[in-house]
């Protein structure tokens, strides 16, 4: 079927278009929607995002809370649009921009009365949005992380103290200390093989235990608990003095 219709971004404010779960459908011209018609820039944790026309600068997160779908059918759909060429993916540990292929057939560049005052919308929209984003970037991150408290918890073993207080300063630790504290566990499991003598997990977390040295050298382990259980033998002197 040729031909297009003009459809006013003002839709986008309607109750009516984000009332209910999206259709792919919807989710696709909402996309066109929300793209750039003009180049624009917005801050985000203090990186400048440049978003080019016909580019959408929205994230995983955000998009699948307007189109109440779940990030993993969100990111399958935008996969499913990328291998059919609707659109190319940037991906950044700020944001996500999705370009548009062949946008100027969605859309006419028409210089169009109101047109400033709709790029003003757009603007102070993305601003009141960048909050939000933020409060979302550390469920995202958390979501993402490759070592969750589920996990620490069972492997620690040693299941003692208020498992939701220890989970929430769980989640006040950053990336980089949580994959330290994946490889710490398992050495220091092998250190102290007795959980009874291992430290309360959340003594554990609170005195940052992960960056205590463990010795997990199992030969010499064992090289010390022979000569703890079998000394050698002591020498004598000629005199049938011991010698110390």
């Amino acid at each position: 079927m040729a031909g297009w219709i003009k459809l006013q971004r003002k839709l986008l404010d309607n109750p009516i278009w984000t009332c209910e779960h999206f259709s792919r459908g919807q989710a696709w011209v909402d996309l066109i929607f929300l793209a750039n018609y003009e180049f624009s820039f917005f801050y985000k944790r203090g990186v400048k995002i440049e978003v080019q026309t016909g580019q959408v600068a929205r994230s995983e997160v955000e998009l699948a809370d307007r189109w109440k779908w779940s990030r993993t059918k969100v990111r399958k759909f935008i996969n499913d649009l990328e291998k059919e060429q609707q659109v190319i993916q940037q991906k950044s540990n700020v944001t996500q921009l999705l370009t548009i292929v062949n946008y100027e057939e969605y859309q006419k560049k028409e210089q169009q009365t109101g047109q400033q005052k709709d790029s003003r919308k757009t603007a102070e929209r993305q601003q009141k949005n960048t909050l939000k984003e933020e409060e979302e970037y550390k469920e995202e991150k958390e979501e993402d992380i490759s070592y969750d408290f589920g996990e620490f918890w069972e492997d620690y073993e040693k299941k003692v103290g208020e498992k939701n207080k220890i989970e929430k300063k769980w989640k006040t630790l950053k990336e980089e200390e949580r994959l330290l504290i994946k490889e710490h566990v398992k050495r220091y499991k092998l250190s102290t093989p007795d959980k009874k003598f291992r430290k309360n997990p959340e003594t554990y977390l609170n005195n940052k235990s992960w960056l205590d040295e463990i010795i997990t050298d199992s030969a010499s382990v064992k090289s010390n608990v022979k000569q703890w259980f079998n000394p050698d033998p002591p020498e004598y002197n000629s005199k049938g003095i011991r010698l110390e």
